[in-house]
């Protein structure tokens, strides 16, 4: 049953593919001897090789670093006497003192510093005993 559903059910035996026959090797590749085209092939190889191994060697590129997208952070100057305000942004607390020492000043501290002074109960205070 599975010959009656074949494709070369009706002719015999499935015909062989001839034999290539007078095959010339195309442009530019006829233009060269045997050993011309082994020692092109071997030089491949061996650039392929280089390839792979300065690949390996090199490390990836880091990727540039984004612009922080975060909200900056801001304390409560209504009760102070010294700020008119504090606000942290990218790693710096820009302080405007009221006092004497009027203007901006910025000063380098992480995000957690920055909140435990914010939240500080006397801004004050905190600025003349930790960061002066």
């Amino acid at each position: 049953m599975a010959n009656e559903l074949s494709l070369w059910a009706g002719l015999g035996p499935k015909p062989k593919t001839p034999l290539r026959t007078g095959y010339e090797r195309p442009a530019p590749g006829n233009q060269y001897s045997a050993e011309e085209r082994h020692a092109w092939s071997v030089e491949q190889v061996r650039l392929a090789a280089e390839r792979r191994l300065t690949a390996q060697a090199a490390p990836p590129p880091t990727p540039a670093k984004r612009k922080s997208r975060a909200q900056t952070l801001r304390a409560d100057t209504s009760g102070s006497s010294c700020f008119t305000s504090l606000q942290y942004s990218d790693e710096t607390v820009v302080a405007s003192f009221a006092n004497p020492t009027i203007g901006d000043w910025s000063y380098d501290m992480s995000l957690k510093d920055a909140r435990e002074w914010f939240s500080d109960d006397s801004l004050g205070g905190f600025f003349n005993d930790n960061i002066r």
